[in-house]
């Protein structure tokens, strides 16, 4: 991203870029050159003389997976995935139907491709998980005993603020996240 300034006269000036939790490896070229920053509550602030002025942000923002907080009691136990500022979430149309029986593992890397096609172009994300299996279930039948059987899946997630642009059917962006105990 580029700020630019652009003065009637050099003057005394302070700007303030605010820094986002997620940023990792944050830097503002000034002109070109590097600055020497120190953040101060989340910002970046830079102090001088200013006239005609180009700042150059860069920062990296990879996906990873979010817990909400222990008190937040429907997303006990899920995860999100999100990208800096975006949240990510599995469609129906790439995930097929029960989405609410998928789990996650946590401890893998998330994949990242760009969709040139999908939605004019954007970033979507994959992920392994498990599926709780319907093999065996016969149709009317709600409970049985019996034990919980995963199948592997490969899940896409698309940027939440694009979904049901496709076609109508389901969305999760809290996954229960699968545990090996």
């Amino acid at each position: 991203m580029t700020v630019s300034v652009d003065g009637v006269q050099e003057t005394e000036a302070m700007i303030a870029f605010r820094v986002p939790a997620y940023a990792e490896n944050f830097k503002i070229l000034r002109n070109g050159k590097e600055e020497n920053l120190t953040e101060d509550h989340g910002y970046i602030k830079i102090s001088g003389k200013m006239y005609k002025e180009t700042f150059e942000i860069s920062f990296d923002a990879e996906p990873v997976f979010v817990h909400a907080n222990p008190q937040v009691r429907v997303d006990s136990a899920k995860v999100a995935v999100v990208k800096g500022p975006l949240v990510y979430c599995v469609e129906e149309a790439d995930n097929g139907e029960n989405l609410s029986s998928v789990m996650v593992n946590t401890d893998q890397k998330i994949e990242e491709t760009y969709d040139d096609e999908l939605l004019e172009g954007c970033s979507v994300l994959h992920i392994t998980g498990k599926k709780i299996s319907e093999k065996g279930w016969n149709e009317g039948i709600l409970y049985q005993n019996r034990k919980v059987e995963l199948e592997d899946v490969k899940l896409t997630l698309v940027p939440y603020c694009y979904w049901g642009n496709r076609e109508n059917g389901e969305m999760l962006v809290w996954m229960k996240e699968l545990f090996y105990m």
